[in-house]
């Protein structure tokens, strides 16, 4: 793996920080006293070899994680042997700016084969950074399936306990927003269906929602299916499924998988929702689902132009609910399914609508009919 950054960032990214050793150094020679003991030449010796110790740690760890981030096995194998032993721990372990550890940096900076050798010797693979990340989050947000995978054999806690509440705060590119994110969360907003599946089989539950906060005090409700869908990961929305994803579960807005999937445009996606609905015994509940604006699954269809996912929702409804469905008005602008496809000229989505019994004479806010709508597209 090369060492390019990830665009997903989970801290700022500059220099690994040097510790200071003066504060050390200085607290060594505080002592509990109103007069202050001579200073004698073995002080003096005592302090310079503390010194030196402590500036040689940090220097080796500087550039032990300097090593990791190029992915450079071989120095840091050979920075790993020159400390002495007791060190060893604090180097594999070394905590730099906002509190990174190698294990942190090797999967941000995408270096499998580091982070592996770094399990390999006894790192703490449980230790996060200063927002909560730990190596798990972080090797499932960036697909390291190889790294997750050697997490979880390493674990030695109840492993679903251990991923679900793995929980930490990242800058996520796909969304262009900070993201409070557990490690099948991270797996699914990115689209690492085999690392979805392995924390699936391993007892993450499917279902958790993970509340995450923008700066602006708005909170989003997350759940992995619903991430897989708005982010048109369609292989992860399916091993989700087998895991028993609940697709009448919504977001803040009121929307379940299937709205999502609709006001995405991801048509494939939402064929298998509705086939996943009918399993499920819960087809009409969905299909006539309807957000805090007023939107059915049928709505954003019919305006995004999927003529496949209109003729699944058409056939899955008795007459009567169907009938409903395409009376059924946002709350923006009142318009039904059909009036939102006359705006958009299609005319294969509109004859199948009209076919089904939708009433072109209804009225939107503006005092507009369907049949209006259509008539002015055709002239």
């Amino acid at each position: 793996m090369g060492s390019k950054l990830s665009k997903n960032s989970v801290m700022p990214q500059k220099v690994i920080s040097q510790v200071s050793t003066t504060t050390e150094i200085n607290e060594q020679a505080k002592l509990n006293s109103l007069v202050p003991e001579p200073f004698t030449t073995q002080d003096a010796q005592l302090k310079h070899t503390l010194s030196d110790r402590i500036i040689s740690v940090d220097e080796n760890a500087i550039r032990f994680v300097q090593a990791v981030k190029r992915g450079n096995l071989n120095e840091l194998g050979a920075i790993y042997k020159s400390v002495d032993l007791k060190d060893k721990v604090n180097l594999l372990n070394y905590r730099g700016m906002w509190g990174c550890t190698p294990l942190l940096s090797a999967c941000l900076f995408g270096q499998t084969d580091v982070a592996i050798w770094l399990l390999d010797h006894d790192v703490d693979k449980d230790l996060c950074n200063e927002r909560g990340v730990t190596p798990l989050l972080l090797a499932s947000l960036e697909g390291l399936t190889p790294v997750v995978r050697k997490i979880i054999d390493k674990g030695d806690k109840p492993r679903a306990l251990g991923m679900d509440n793995s929980i930490g705060i990242v800058y996520n590119a796909s969304a262009d927003r900070n993201m409070r994110l557990n490690p099948l969360l991270a797996a699914s907003v990115n689209g690492h269906a085999d690392i979805v599946e392995l924390l699936l089989s391993n007892g993450a539950e499917s279902n958790q929602n993970v509340d995450s906060v923008e700066v602006g005090g708005k909170a989003h409700q997350q759940r992995a299916l619903l991430l897989s869908v708005k982010y048109r990961h369609t292989a992860v929305t399916r091993t989700l499924l087998r895991y028993a994803g609940d697709i009448t579960l919504c977001d803040e807005d009121g929307n379940d998988a299937l709205l999502l999937a609709c006001e995405s445009m991801n048509e494939n996606c939402a064929l298998v929702l509705i086939e996943e609905a009918k399993q499920q015994n819960c087809v009409q509940l969905v299909l006539l689902k309807c957000n805090i604006q007023g939107y059915t699954a049928l709505h954003y269809a019919s305006l995004h132009g999927l003529v496949n996912v209109c003729h699944g929702i058409i056939k899955n409804l008795d007459q009567v609910k169907l009938s409903l469905l395409l009376s059924i008005k946002t709350l923006t602008f009142e318009e039904t399914a059909l009036h939102l496809t006359s705006h958009m000229q299609n005319a294969g989505i509109v004859t199948a609508l009209i076919e089904a019994g939708a009433n072109g004479e209804l009225k939107d806010s503006r005092g507009r009919t369907a049949t209006q709508l259509m008539r002015e597209w055709k002239n």
